[in-house]
């Protein structure tokens, strides 16, 4: 993960992600009037800069859950490599075992 941006996962399963270091609120809130003082053009260029921002959050709230869950593939294929030989290795033991005793 890039360190721009730094964002994290709650035990909770939520992704927070550090506003400031995305510039997702770059000017905006200088910008923005009440609603009844907002010509229909301001409004829908208001609208399309909050959805910008909205896509923007989205993508990197995405982006931290797929690298957590390719962590968490790479850990439980570890795991399973690790149980297949620890596996393998008493299945040999027990075939010494057997061979011993016949």
């Amino acid at each position: 993960m890039p360190s721009s941006i730094s964002s994290f996962i709650d035990l909770d399963g939520d992704i927070d992600v550090d506003q400031d270091h995305l510039g997702l609120m770059d000017g905006l809130s200088s910008e923005l009037k009440p609603d009844e003082q907002m010509t229909e053009a301001e409004r829908a260029l208001n609208n399309r800069k909050r959805n910008r921002e909205h896509a923007r959050n989205t993508r990197a709230r995405k982006k931290a859950y797929l690298e957590s869950l390719k962590s968490t593939l790479d850990e439980l294929c570890r795991e399973r490599d690790s149980l297949y030989s620890e596996r393998a290795g008493a299945a040999s033991l027990l075939l010494e075992v057997q061979k011993t005793r016949t």
